[in-house]
């Protein structure tokens, strides 16, 4: 079975993913560092709303997970990416995606199960992590023959993480040489990345497609009921949904508001903005009191 057929399985067949209070703590902001962006850096900001417009559309993570790959190099300017997902049964980070590597990379970081590796830090303390140069992380010892053969010296790893704050993988990007990204780019993965959470959830949560694409994957008929964990991931869902609408809709405002010459329309668009924050953060904080604790 290959790696992703496997780690999705325990979700179509109900296994709760370990909880990570941290990354539920660290989530939101995204708008207001959007706007920050878009009037900064206007043309990184129209590439990330590119990149974002494109994953509703996806059916199944075998269709969304290259892409995602593909996004993250060109964000990162680099040829190395890897996308892991959370085993539910014991939280360990699975490869389900990559590009770049070699077999004796990716049997290394097949399955991640502790903090010694950057993308085992970055989910153990549920934020993104930076390694400008493995070679200078003692820590990161046990890593640096995979490290060589594979050509790599700087490594970022950014949390996925869906609309309820349940970390759902670690989209990862490396470079042949050492660098410290701008914290620009690093901006632009982390906003990238919580759409991509919020995508990989929904898709592990089965209300679209299977991994391999086949068919849809839906609750059994006895599952069907009213019960209080079933609204509770019900509403999760709806919620999450919510929170990226908005989020849409707050980036379209602040791409115009980058447009606006006007002081006085562009303050109006500004408030519309923060208007459209503000509800982000009033279900963000419905979700955390009424459906984090139903699903942990």
């Amino acid at each position: 079975m290959e790696p992703l057929q496997r780690v999705t399985a325990p979700y179509r067949d109900g296994a709760r993913v370990p909880s990570r209070p941290a990354a539920s703590a660290r989530a939101g902001g995204e708008l207001d560092a959007y706007i920050t962006l878009s009037l900064e850096e206007p043309a990184a900001a129209r590439s990330l709303h590119e990149a974002v417009s494109t994953l509703p559309a996806c059916a199944d993570l075998a269709g969304l997970l290259p892409q995602v790959i593909e996004s993250a190099m060109t964000f990162m300017d680099t040829g190395f990416a890897s996308v892991q997902l959370v085993d539910p049964g014991h939280g360990a980070l699975v490869l389900v995606a990559q590009s770049g590597f070699g077999p004796g990379f990716l049997d290394h970081f097949a399955v991640v199960q502790d903090g010694s590796s950057v993308c085992g830090q970055a989910a153990r303390e549920g934020t993104q992590a930076v390694v400008p140069d493995v070679r200078d992380e003692s820590a990161l010892e046990p890593h640096w023959d995979a490290f060589r053969a594979a050509g790599v010296r700087a490594v970022q790893s950014t949390p996925l993480v869906d609309g309820s704050g349940r970390m759902v993988g670690m989209l990862s990007t490396h470079t042949p040489r050492p660098r410290l990204p701008s914290e620009r780019d690093l901006l632009v993965l982390r906003l990238y990345s919580r759409f991509v959470g919020a995508a990989v959830g929904r898709l592990l949560d089965g209300t679209c497609h299977d991994a391999d694409g086949a068919g849809t994957v839906s609750t059994p008929a006895s599952g069907l009921g009213t019960g209080p964990a079933q609204a509770a991931s019900r509403l999760g869902r709806s919620m999450s949904e919510a929170v990226n609408r908005l989020l849409s809709a707050g980036m379209s405002f602040a791409e115009v508001q980058a447009l606006v010459d006007d002081p006085l329309a562009a303050d109006r668009v500004r408030t519309g903005v923060e208007e459209i924050d503000a509800a982000i953060q009033v279900i963000r904080m419905a979700m955390l009191e009424h459906v984090a604790p139903g699903s942990g």
